[in-house]
């Protein structure tokens, strides 16, 4: 994007710039104040969120385009002050700056529509570039509601010029679109995209493995229910280019044309930056880093989930615990980086017999959980003692005089118990199995 559109672009901005730390507010509104039309500044969320209702209600003050903000504030947060102030504008442009790395924060940010993010330290020049992009696609459609014939040059280079995608429909078929989204596509112009697709959705992918994705598609009305709403929502896309799928944000909004008939001009906003470091903290905080399955926190979690389900409707739900026998010996003998791989090679294994539906996760050092839904206690002993035969006979451990073997102990979920007690009688029966020699299964 050139530096004179974004000059172009920032000084048509009244913008609203919130940051506690006043050295970082003091800089950043000083450096903004000579690119944007107006600037205000504000050191906490609950401020920022004053000034902004002083300025939508009073009809001598402009109206802000954009709020630029941290998440982590005292008094108010953020993300909460960018809520209330999309229940006052549900169309105003939003950025968040921060160090904060926690992926429920970047996820609430994708679904509250945050059109980008800067991590700090920030860089000035992805700043400016971030604001831009965030804010095009709003001013675009201020030239497109007040459009006039000889206008339409000066809307359609604006509408080339833009990074995001934007695409207007009828209702039932495309007639516009901008070059970005035909060079995405690797198509050279509009009439080719026609004769190619007739809506938009069919670009849409399905991705069964991702139940944050929100296909719009499975909803034959999504353009008039965008259209009618504030809510945004993700959809994921092919790039023909790099043979890569991309993942955006999508809104949609509804416009009456010189004949009084309806458009919908559809925005796609590029967060696949956002959204895979979103899931690569989503990952982190859900899994152990040695082993790559699932850690303690996320198994506790999981499991009240999976007790209220079975309490509602009946099912069977078992447990098997188990843990590596004479782990401290392997460790004190070959060393912790063999003890390591052990844990690592381990994992792999059991990973292999068990069903997508089980849940498997590192309770401690050398503990395990595999939760089994939809499981007996008869069928949960019988996977165990697999398990265990097949750890017997796999050689980790390059030594052959060493074997590796596990203690297993199982038992089924009794209806109204608590996850505390369910925890406590499977690890009771892991301790009868490790009392009474090892490398055994007991059932309780």
């Amino acid at each position: 994007m050139s530096s004179d559109y974004n000059k172009n672009i920032l000084q048509q901005l009244n913008v609203l710039y919130v940051e506690d730390e006043e050295d970082l507010l003091e800089i950043t509104v000083d450096s903004l104040r000579f690119l944007v039309k107006n600037i205000e500044g504000a050191n906490n969320g609950q401020q920022g969120l004053d000034i902004f209702k002083k300025y939508y209600k009073d009809e001598n003050l402009p109206n802000f385009d954009i709020v630029i903000t941290d998440i982590n504030m005292p008094i108010m947060d953020g993300l909460e002050m960018l809520y209330a102030i999309k229940e006052i504008d549900k169309n105003i442009s939003m950025v968040v700056t921060t160090a904060h790395t926690d992926a429920n924060f970047l996820k609430q940010s994708i679904e509250l529509g945050v059109s980008g993010y800067v991590m700090k330290p920030i860089d000035m020049f992805k700043f400016y570039d971030t604001i831009v992009t965030a804010v095009e696609s709003n001013v675009l459609k201020r030239k497109l509601e007040d459009k006039i014939d000889d206008q339409y040059f000066k809307i359609r280079t604006i509408l080339d010029s833009q990074d995001n995608f934007i695409i207007v429909s009828d209702g039932e078929k495309i007639t516009d679109c901008n070059k970005s989204f035909l060079d995405f596509l690797n198509i050279k112009s509009c009439e080719e995209l026609q004769q190619t697709i007739s809506c938009v959705d069919e670009l849409f992918l399905k991705d069964e493995d991702d139940d944050y994705l929100n296909i719009v598609k499975t909803n034959t009305n999504w353009l008039n229910r965008l259209g009618n709403s504030d809510k945004q929502e993700i959809v994921k896309i092919h790039n023909r280019n790099f043979d890569i799928s991309e993942i955006f944000q999508i809104s949609v909004n509804k416009i009456s044309s010189h004949n009084n008939d309806m458009e919908y001009v559809i925005t796609l906003n590029n967060v696949t930056e956002l959204h895979s470091k979103s899931k690569q903290l989503e990952f982190k905080a859900t899994h152990d880093f040695l082993t790559q399955i699932n850690n303690r926190q996320y198994f506790n979690n999981i499991l009240k989930e999976e007790i209220l389900r079975v309490n509602r409707y009946n099912n069977n739900l078992s447990l098997i615990m188990f843990d590596i026998d004479h782990f401290k010996v392997i460790n004190d003998t070959f060393g912790h980086e063999t003890g390591d791989t052990v844990l690592i090679e381990l994992t792999r294994l059991v990973r292999v017999y068990l069903r997508n539906s089980d849940l498997f996760a590192r309770y401690g050092g050398e503990e395990f959980m595999i939760l089994l839904r939809e499981s007996t206690k008869e069928n949960a002993f019988k996977v165990a003692n697999k398990l265990r035969e097949k750890i017997e006979e796999y050689q980790i451990l390059k030594d052959k005089n060493h074997k590796v073997t596990c203690s297993f102990g199982v038992t089924e979920f009794i209806k109204t118990e608590t996850d505390k007690s369910f925890i406590k009688r499977v690890d009771e029966a892991l301790y009868e199995a490790k009392e009474s020699g090892r490398n055994k299964v007991v059932l309780k």
